[in-house]
């Protein structure tokens, strides 16, 4: 089965995993449903990079958090890093990944303009989601 940090997972991964624990739920409840007995999933260098750059993303906005005071480090550990990272779940993690992705790009969302105050760091966050 392939693992980590949930928090870093591939967009692909998480979406898996959600599906894999869906079955799984559903066969507890109906034991017509058969489900597999692991995740039929196996990441290739593809999911891997996609993980680095969640694992960057979450470096350059904890930096960046790190930098700040008072009620701005409050406002920002709640709409940004809490609402991309703090999600509990697969799914919860796959669909703040998707925002990330769509709004990475589009300049009337609240987008990295917002998240990532570098212009360098933003840049490649852009280049990154493109």
């Amino acid at each position: 089965m392939a693992q980590g940090t949930a928090l870093f997972m591939s967009m692909s991964l998480l979406t898996a995993l959600t599906k894999y624990y869906h079955l799984v739920g559903k066969a507890t409840k109906n034991p017509a449903i058969v489900a597999p007995s692991g995740l039929d999933f196996v990441p290739g260098p593809g999911e891997d990079l996609e993980s680095m750059i969640w694992v960057i993303t979450y470096a350059i906005m904890l930096h960046h958090y790190a930098s700040l005071q008072g009620s701005d480090k409050t406002d920002y550990k709640r709409v940004v890093i809490g609402n991309f990272y703090g999600s509990l779940s697969f799914y919860g993690l796959a669909e703040k990944r998707k925002v990330m992705v769509v709004d990475a790009n589009n300049p009337l969302a609240y987008g990295p303009d917002n998240w990532i105050p570098d212009l360098v760091q933003r840049e490649w966050f852009r280049r990154a989601m493109a």
